[in-house]
């Protein structure tokens, strides 16, 4: 029989095992925050029947240290709905968003500066030299932009390539999809 609510924790936990502690509040955050749920700390801490002894014998689930700890800081400090046009510098935003990768960093970056200038398109150049500027120059910038245009849906798109020759500057949009992803990343500051 399918229950769609076992079919759910499954694909999460699938997906929650790779990423990082801090990936994984942020996304548990920007849940609570798109379903408006407000968990209370019961809905954390209960515990179930286990068949098992490995508790003393209570018959008792322990709660997982770890689950405890991110939903207390879910419930202590709730997400607060920031997004791109919200922050006065980059670095500011860069902070905040907490970027885990190179793609992650260039779109956060290129995002800001598209969204906050105004722009109709940005190069990586701009992107790396902002980087470069917090500290976090990446080492190949083309293959930090590639992993954003190979998503599906594409987080960054090629507009076009001034000049003719394989170093040509490109001109780059960061795509509605990309612009989203980057305020999903900042509605789950505290």
């Amino acid at each position: 029989m399918f229950d769609p609510e076992i079919e759910a924790i499954a694909k999460c936990h699938d997906l929650f095992k790779v990423l990082e502690n801090d990936s994984k509040i942020r996304v548990i955050q920007w849940l609570i925050s798109k379903f408006e749920l407000n968990p209370g700390p019961s809905a954390w801490t209960k515990t179930h029947q286990q068949p098992n002894n490995s508790n003393g014998g209570t018959g008792k689930a322990l709660p997982d240290v770890n689950d405890e700890i991110v939903a207390e800081e879910i419930i202590t400090n709730p997400p607060v709905n920031k997004t791109l046009e919200s922050y006065e510098t980059v670095a500011e935003c860069f902070s905040d968003a907490s970027p885990n990768n190179d793609w992650e960093k260039a779109l956060i970056v290129a995002a800001y500066l598209q969204v906050k200038n105004g722009l109709a398109d940005i190069t990586s150049f701009e992107v790396n030299k902002e980087l470069k500027n917090l500290g976090h120059a990446s080492a190949n910038i083309t293959q930090a932009f590639d992993g954003n245009i190979n998503r599906k849906p594409q987080f960054i798109l090629q507009l076009r390539k001034d000049g003719k020759s394989q170093q040509a500057k490109k001109k780059y949009k960061v795509s509605g999809e990309g612009i989203k992803y980057a305020n999903s990343m900042l509605q789950l500051v505290k």
